[in-house]
């Protein structure tokens, strides 16, 4: 259980590191956002989050189409800082809750 979250935490990493690299580039483009993909892939392949590649690549594509703040990282942490707490919360809810239920029940 716990291991399936590590692993989507890994994919929200990856996702929004390559977001903000290629916008450090220029600003989103087809072609770009082809390169961040490919990238998202390659290096899904290598970390091997098999059940996160969805989620890295959908964080990839929110953090390069989201409109940027004052800072081209902005977007990218705040997608990171929500995904790790709704994995955070998700992992609360599968682990310790059943685990409350079980000894109180």
């Amino acid at each position: 259980m716990r291991n399936r979250h590590i692993i989507r935490i890994k994919a929200n990493v990856i996702g929004a590191g390559v977001g903000v690299m290629c916008l450090l580039f220029s600003p989103t483009n087809t072609w770009l956002l082809t390169v961040g993909i490919t990238i998202t892939l390659a290096l899904c392949y290598l970390f091997k989050p098999d059940a996160g590649i969805r989620s890295a690549i959908a964080d990839t594509i929110i953090t390069m189409l989201h409109k940027e703040g004052k800072h081209v990282w902005d977007t990218a942490i705040w997608k990171d800082h929500c995904g790790t707490g709704r994995l955070c919360v998700g992992f609360d809810h599968y682990v310790y809750l059943p685990f409350q239920i079980q000894n109180n029940g």
